[in-house]
């Protein structure tokens, strides 16, 4: 197992987030929105492993058959006086190579002696950029942090109880909000007041029920991480926001399973209040809920949820996270061959 470098591991996320986007810019329109949302998981494990499998495959010494001609050597000849002239020859370059041998080893001659001298240490250029990004780390975790108190405190001091969902999951009236939050202790949070229309709350809390039945709250969190580790990749930006959308895509596609196309009218308009409700006070959101998106990212979801047909490309879906997976496991893994007994790379 081999202990990556920060440069390493943002080269590889990188190459993996690039090749994610190019499989969602092909399959958008033929995948299904819940597996588009599960690639991104690689992504949280390259981010968050940050070592290399390191696989050596031992090779034979003999393995080369082939053998390479080498430079053509002049024949020897042991006539006459001329093998004893030669023989003289090589004693002679043998005693000369050996003498500079010895003098090599023992520092006597100007370049061992130079080599000796100490040598003045460079710029620590390493230490100086993991210096730089561990104080960006502090920093992030930092707001995360206050941003989060923040909004668990507004949430506490201003929503309502009505009931108990099923699961144990608390429902709150909250004016502004329509939204999961919570990690420990999650609640979904409804403008009741905002939204007016019972068939509009209906749609919200089915919808947030959705991000509670696959703990999205815990994929948002897991999000937020990636983020702080990677601050400064700014693909890791694009992809928190892109893995966002998907989380809302994919929820979507859960909840108007089965609707009809009258229902899934009813639940883009409710989306179409949600956004107006939340446009009329510029809440703090925090960084422990999905909520936020803006018009257009609405209105793509809502033109999608209109043309919404059930998925049935099973096998298009499974050869995508195949791909997908065998990216990561080769971003995971070094194979390097060996001749001989196994070494240490």
């Amino acid at each position: 197992m081999e202990i990556l470098n920060l440069a390493e591991i943002t080269v590889e996320v990188s190459a993996l987030i690039l090749f994610i986007s190019l499989i969602r810019a092909l399959f958008r329109k033929k995948s299904n929105p819940n597996v588009r949302y599960f690639l991104w998981l690689f992504v949280a494990l390259r981010v968050l492993l940050p070592f290399k499998l390191d696989f050596a495959v031992e090779m034979p010494d003999n393995w080369n058959l082939i053998p390479f001609p080498g430079p053509e050597q002049e024949p020897a000849y042991e006539t006459g006086g001329n093998s004893g002239q030669n023989s003289g020859q090589t004693e002679i370059q043998g005693m000369v190579a050996d003498e500079i041998t010895i003098s090599g080893l023992s520092g006597t001659s100007s370049e061992g002696a130079s080599a000796t001298e100490p040598r003045t240490e460079s710029f620590p250029v390493k230490a100086f950029f993991s210096l730089i990004w561990l104080c960006g780390v502090l920093l992030m975790t930092l707001y995360v942090a206050l941003n989060n108190t923040q909004l668990r405190r507004t949430l506490q001091a201003n929503r309502k109880k009505i009931r108990n969902l099923p699961g144990g999951l608390s429902l709150y009236a909250m004016h502004g909000y329509n939204c999961l939050a919570g990690i420990l202790s999650p609640g979904i949070y409804v403008d009741i007041d905002g939204l007016k229309e019972p068939a509009v709350v209906k749609n919200v809390i089915c919808h947030e029920l959705q991000h509670y039945r696959v703990r999205d709250n815990y994929w948002q969190f897991l999000r937020v991480l990636c983020l702080i580790v990677q601050w400064h990749n700014p693909l890791m930006w694009w992809a928190y926001s892109a893995s966002k959308r998907d989380c809302e895509s994919a929820c979507d596609a859960r909840a108007v399973r089965g609707m009809s196309r009258e229902e899934r009218y009813g639940y883009g308009r409710s989306l179409l209040s949600v956004l107006e409700c939340t446009a009329q006070k510029r809440q703090n959101i925090g960084f422990q809920t999905s909520m936020g998106t803006g018009k257009k990212v609405i209105s793509e979801r809502i033109q999608r949820i209109v043309k919404w047909e059930p998925e049935k490309r099973t096998a298009l879906s499974t050869g995508i996270i195949l791909l997908t997976g065998v990216a990561c496991v080769l971003s995971f893994s070094s194979v390097h061959a060996e001749t001989g007994r196994m070494e240490k790379r």
